[in-house]
């Protein structure tokens, strides 16, 4: 039997694209139309700079790419002026937590997180209020005291990290998400123009966090399906709409594998004959256009 098979899925795909830079700033699917509306906005207010459109681009890579984080938190680094830039994500009670930095040692580090995460004094004075804004060590704990702390000794003095601010990706229930940038203390104190930057940036962060939860979900349902498929008894083969395979049960595999009447193609599925390919096409056009239009066929064997 062919017909149409729905799995999970977004919405279908909507695209964007805009001259930033030199090349479009295009997002494709996951409700592109109102990221596209936000980025106007952005050109609308003259900021639309080389230097931003390249940041903006890099925090909606992140999104669908998570392994470029490095390079994003490099980026930010620069922009901010800094030589430190760490993303912590830590559940609600801070036992749990992922992070990852740039501008220091890895494993010290991960040290640093491991034993400070939970105690940390300075995120743990940061008002869940000014999530929109950039959060600057000084306002929640004064230099002397904070070159007092135990965790400034070990990590933050080694690595010659004082003026040091946070912004809030996203807080809720399940934790919090945020990155820190730092640099010496023979720099200046972070000023208005860099402030302007984080309330130009912040509102992107958090959108792009939205879409990478919305993109881990998907992953997670369509895992689901297919381990469902797996375990139906009859072979299930998932088409696109232009008639593509895009996905095989086990027992479709195995079927596929003797290619003893189907055969599955890069681009389509086809037949024993050119006569029965031309017949199964049909069909699965058929179906495409129409999902109550499935049918079925008896495919011979060469």
């Amino acid at each position: 039997m062919l017909g149409h098979a729905a799995i999970p899925h977004f919405r279908p795909p909507r695209s964007c694209a805009i001259r930033l830079t030199e090349k479009p700033f295009a997002l494709t699917g996951y409700d592109a139309h109102n990221y596209g509306l936000f980025i106007f906005n952005i050109q609308a207010r003259g900021m639309d700079d080389v230097n931003l459109a390249g940041t903006l681009d890099m925090i909606y890579d992140v999104a669908v790419a998570p392994d470029r984080w490095p390079a994003l938190l490099n980026r930010l680094t620069r922009d901010f002026g800094c030589h430190f830039g760490g993303m912590n994500l830590t559940s609600a009670n801070r036992d749990e937590w992922r992070a990852m930095a740039v501008g220091v040692d890895r494993a010290g580090h991960q040290d640093f997180v491991r034993r400070f995460n939970r105690t940390n004094p300075i995120a743990l004075r940061v008002p869940p209020g000014l999530a929109d804004e950039l959060i600057e060590a000084s306002n929640l704990i004064g230099r002397s005291e904070m070159e007092r702390l135990e965790m400034y000794q070990s990590f933050f003095r080694p690595n010659d990290m004082g003026h040091t601010a946070r912004m809030t990706i996203w807080h809720g229930r399940a934790g919090t998400q945020s990155i820190t940038i730092a640099r010496s203390w023979n720099m200046a104190a972070f000023n208005d123009k860099e402030r302007s930057l984080a309330r130009t940036l912040i509102p992107h962060l958090q959108r792009a966090a939205r879409v990478a939860r919305h993109i881990q979900n998907a992953e997670l349902l369509t895992r689901a399906a297919e381990s469902t498929m797996d375990a139906l008894p009859h072979p299930v083969i998932l088409l696109a709409g232009d008639g593509r395979p895009i996905y095989a049960n086990r027992g479709a595999e195995r079927l596929l594998r003797k290619a003893d009447g189907l055969i599955s193609g890069h681009d389509a599925l086809t037949a024993a004959s050119s006569a029965a390919t031309r017949a199964l096409e049909a069909l699965i056009g058929a179906a495409a256009r129409d999902p109550g239009k499935g049918g079925t066929m008896r495919l011979s064997r060469p």
